[in-house]
C-alpha cells in the first residue's frame, strides 16, 4: 500500500539565487520566458594556499583505507564524520545500476566502459560487502563481461517485455521485480546511474534507513534548479506532459531531482517503485529522460505521495556538481574535499575532473 504524507527537503531553500521575472499580461498559450540567473560561479578549483583562507584551515586528511581510492585523500575527522551515525553497510545491504550496450567497438563505447569502470572502482570497493546487482538491456561484450566479472557484479538481463524500453526507464521496473524476489535478503538499497557516481565511503552508514533520500540538481551550497527552471528540462516537460502549468510550478519552489541516486531501506525502495510504477505512461517508454521528469512530477505535484522522502541538496552528503564543481577542491596532493568546510564529499554525481582518470588503468583490468 503506498501511503500518503508531505514531502519534506533536507534543507530549506533559504538563499535562492535563481530570480524567475514574467510578464505581467496573460496570454492564452503558455509561452516559455527567458529565466534570469542572479549568480556567478566562483572558481572551478582551489590552490592549496588559497583553502588556508577557508573555515577548516589545514584540515588533516588521511588516504582511503579502500583499494579503489588509495589514492585519493579524504577529510572525515571530527565534524567531518558526524553524518556517519547509522550501521555501516554489510551483505545484506545491494547497490543496483542499469546500462545498455549498443555498440562493443565505437570510440564512444569504450569512454562508457571506462566511465563504468572508474565508477565501480570507486564505488565497488568502498561498499565492498554489499551485493552489487546491474540489469542490462540487449548483447553484452565480451569486454563488458569481464569488467563485471572483475568488480563482483551480478548481472540480470532484461526480459523481452522490455526490449522497447529505454533502460534508464525500464530500471525501477526490473529493480522492483529483484526485490520482490529476494526481499527477505535485503536490508537497505542505493540506486545509481553506473557511469557517474562516486561513492567515496559508506553511504549507508550516513543515511537514515527509514527514509527515502533522493538527489537534487543543486550544484552547490547555493545554486538549485527548480521545477519549471532550465530550458533543457521544460523542453523534455512539454515533450511529455504537452504544455504543462510551468507558471504554478515554480512558485512550488521545489528543486529539480536527479534520478542518479536514490537510497533507503527494503520497504521504502519497494513503495518508490510501486509509485513510479503505478504512474508510468508507457507510450514514453522508450524515451529517454522521461523517468526523471516523470519522478519530479509526480513527487512535486501529485497528492498521493509516498511517505519519508528527502531531496538532499548539496553538501558533504551528496552532491550534483555536473559541469560547475566549484565547491570542491581538487587539488595537485590528490584531495578532494568541500571548499566551504574542509570535509571530504561522501558521494558526487559527476564533476570528477579529467586529470583523475590517469589513477586507473582499466584497459589492464578487463582485457
Amino acid at each position: 500500500m503506498i501511503k500518503k504524507d508531505n514531502f519534506t527537503q533536507n534543507i530549506e531553500l533559504k538563499n535562492k539565487t535563481v530570480e524567475i521575472k514574467e510578464e505581467e499580461e496573460e496570454v492564452e498559450e503558455e509561452v516559455e520566458e527567458p529565466i534570469e540567473i542572479n549568480y556567478i560561479p566562483p572558481k572551478f578549483t582551489f590552490t592549496e594556499e588559497e583553502l588556508k583562507n577557508h573555515p577548516a584551515q589545514n584540515p588533516r586528511l588521511i588516504r582511503s583505507s579502500y583499494p579503489g581510492v588509495s589514492n585519493i585523500r579524504l577529510n572525515y575527522e571530527g565534524k567531518c564524520g558526524e553524518h556517519f551515525k547509522y550501521p555501516p553497510h554489510t551483505t545484506r545491504d545491494i547497490v543496483f545500476g542499469a546500462f545498455e550496450e549498443y555498440s562493443n567497438n565505437s570510440p564512444e563505447q569504450v569512454i562508457f566502459r571506462e566511465k563504468i569502470a572508474r565508477t565501480l572502482e570507486i564505488t565497488r570497493t568502498t561498499l565492498s560487502k554489499a551485493k552489487f546487482v546491474v540489469c542490462y538491456k540487449g548483447n553484452l561484450s565480451g569486454a563488458m563481461e569481464k569488467l563485471f566479472k572483475y568488480y563482483n557484479v551480478e548481472l540480470i538481463k532484461a526480459p523481452a517485455k522490455y526490449d522497447h524500453f529505454h533502460i534508464a526507464n525500464a530500471r525501477f521496473f526490473l529493480f522492483y521485480d529483484y526485490m520482490m524476489k529476494h526481499r527477505s535478503e535485503i536490508d537497505r538499497v542505493l540506486m545509481i546511474d553506473l557511469k557517474d557516481i562516486y561513492v567515496f565511503a559508506d553511504i549507508f552508514a550516513a543515511v537514515d534507513p527509514n527514509q527515502w533520500v533522493m538527489m537534487s540538481e543543486c550544484f552547490d551550497h547555493r545554486f538549485c534548479l527548480h521545477l519549471g527552471e532550465g530550458q533543457w528540462h521544460n523542453e523534455k516537460l512539454r515533450e511529455f506532459y504537452g504544455n504543462p502549468p510551468l507558471r504554478e510550478w515554480r512558485k512550488l519552489n521545489v528543486v529539480e531531482i536527479n534520478s542518479g541516486l536514490h537510497i533507503g531501506n527494503i520497504n521504502k525502495a519497494i513503495e518508490f517503485c510501486e509509485y513510479y510504477i503505478s504512474n508510468f505512461d508507457i507510450k514514453y517508454c522508450d524515451r529517454w529522460a522521461y523517468e526523471q521528469q516523470m519522478t519530479n512530477v509526480i513527487i512535486w505535484t501529485k497528492p498521493n505521495k509516498i511517505n519519508a522522502v528527502v531531496i538532499d541538496k548539496c553538501d558533504q552528503l551528496m552532491c550534483f556538481p555536473a559541469g560547475l564543481p566549484a565547491i570542491f577542491s581538487f587539488s595537485n596532493s590528490n584531495s578532494i574535499r568541500y571548499a566551504k568546510d574542509g570535509c571530504s564529499p561522501i558521494v558526487l554525481h559527476k564533476g570528477l575532473p579529467p586529470l583523475w582518470e590517469r589513477f586507473y588503468n582499466f584497459e589492464n583490468k578487463i582485457n
